[in-house]
């Protein structure tokens, strides 16, 4: 059997989805309970010990249908209480698309969202910087580096 690159991750996400749907009927029961949360070094504030990442899952351009299934995730970590999301420039689109999803859904305030400063170019500052006035929307318009 040949896979190609587009055929690998598709692979990989329906994988990602199937076990994402099967843990779901285990969080529901566990809804009850509250989060297992961690202090943030500087500021003491709390955060769930389990927050998503945006490397390649969130990396993409011009699907409705993944934009879609993004948005779910997103959607059902804030249902979830859950708030951390991971991101930085370095991850392609991903952090463009976190920035997308989270103002159309209009949980920025529930949100503690990184995106790491690195060398090289990347990084919140450097998005910034790059950013193009026609696109409102970018992500980094509405995060903030912690």
């Amino acid at each position: 059997m040949h896979c190609t690159d587009a055929g690998r991750r598709r692979i990989l996400t329906a994988s990602a989805a199937a076990a994402l749907g099967a843990a779901l009927p285990r969080v529901a029961l566990a809804a009850d309970e509250p989060l297992m949360t961690r202090p943030i070094p500087r500021s003491g504030e709390r955060l769930p010990v389990v927050g998503i990442g945006t490397a390649i899952i969130f990396d993409f351009e011009n699907d409705p249908a993944r934009y879609a299934e993004r948005r779910d995730v997103v959607r059902t970590l804030v249902a979830g209480g859950g708030k951390l999301i991971d991101t930085a420039a370095a991850y392609g689109h991903a952090e463009e698309r976190v920035g997308d999803l989270v103002a159309e859904l209009g949980v920025r305030d529930e949100l503690f969202i990184v995106s790491p400063r690195s060398r090289g170019g990347h990084g919140v500052d450097a998005g910034i910087a790059r950013a193009p006035q026609d696109r409102p929307r970018r992500s980094h318009a509405g995060m903030e580096r912690r």
